[in-house]
């Protein structure tokens, strides 16, 4: 990783950061094989992505943790600060999904139709929108969970934007390191499938070194949290106490 008076975010050292492990290939491959397990093996992959960020960010040494289920409640924690989100996805979706078939079977054909395959394609619009939003605060959403311990990260808006708008730079940096290991994390799908269980790990390693390595660009001085008082897009982001 970045030496301590680096202040940029170094996508290039968070890539290659798991390999730094001589164990790297074998624990991602026990992780990988552990995902099969249904709900489970998610769950335990998202807590050891988290044990990875905590154990960098406690100054701990590059190599990963151990492979093994012991990360169920790390990951099961994640899981449920993005529900209430997820959640109002949902009922956002189902509730136009409502009204768009109530439309239709009150019109019957033609301006029933009309307007009921209208609302449901706004919709669609509307998902996809979202998506992309998502897309781009969902590191927020991490690293205020995993770094703050923010049990309601996913609707803890104010302090995504803060997180984004005083990261600046750095933020936009972490999105692209991020979103590459996911492409890393898919290429397993070209060696029949099989690969995914080491590139899908190792892509999880790599966000929770991602977390640890913008905690320490953006926290210079420990661990402060962002009250929204200071910093800036300046991409000198800092922290404040709270």
């Amino acid at each position: 990783m970045s030496g301590p008076n680096t202040t940029q975010f170094d996508i290039g050292a968070i890539l290659t950061a798991p390999t730094k492990d001589p164990d790297w290939l074998k624990k991602c491959l026990i992780m990988g094989l552990l995902t099969m397990i249904p709900l489970v093996g998610s769950f335990n992959l998202s807590g050891w992505m988290k044990a990875i960020a905590d154990k960098r960010i406690a100054g701990g040494d590059d190599l990963l943790p151990e492979a093994g289920l012991n990360y169920i409640g790390g990951g099961w924690r994640l899981v449920v600060a993005w529900l209430p989100l997820m959640g109002l996805m949902m009922v956002m979706s189902t509730g136009l999904v409502g009204v768009a078939v109530a439309a239709i079977v009150a019109g019957g054909k033609g301006a029933g139709e009309a307007i009921g395959f209208s609302i449901i394609a706004i919709m669609y619009v509307g998902m996809l929108a979202f998506s992309l939003v998502i897309s781009m605060v969902a590191p927020a959403i991490n690293f205020l969970h995993v770094v703050d311990g923010d049990g309601w990260a996913s609707i803890s808006f104010r302090r995504q934007w803060e997180t984004i708008r005083t990261g600046g730079m750095q933020y936009l940096l972490l999105f692209f390191g991020i979103m590459v290991a996911g492409i890393i994390g898919q290429l397993g799908l070209f060696a029949l499938g099989v690969g995914i269980f080491i590139t899908i790990p190792f892509a999880q390693a790599v966000n929770g070194f991602a977390l640890a390595e913008f905690a320490r660009v953006v926290r210079p001085q420990g661990n402060e949290r962002f009250d929204g008082s200071a910093g800036g897009a300046s991409g000198a982001p800092f922290g404040v106490k709270i």
